[in-house]
């Protein structure tokens, strides 16, 4: 049985995802995450200079193509 994950929503910053609650214990760092931004790994968007991510749209990523059990919350 699947248990939902409260997320914030709306566009959030890195700082905003890494507290959104997509992750059930620590999330991964500042740098992990913009590495992941960078390869394409979870998405984003580009807002003038800087990016913004939608905690729902990146959970539903990260569950339809990551693999790897017991990462999410």
């Amino acid at each position: 049985m699947a248990t939902e994950v409260e997320v914030a929503s709306g566009l959030v910053d890195v700082n905003g995802l890494r507290e959104s609650g997509v992750w059930k214990t620590g999330a991964p760092s500042r740098t992990t995450l913009m590495v992941w931004t960078k390869s394409g790994r979870i998405p984003s968007y580009k807002i003038g200079g800087r990016r913004y991510y939608d905690p729902r749209e990146v959970l539903g990523y990260i569950r339809k193509h990551w693999r790897q059990r017991g990462v999410l919350g």
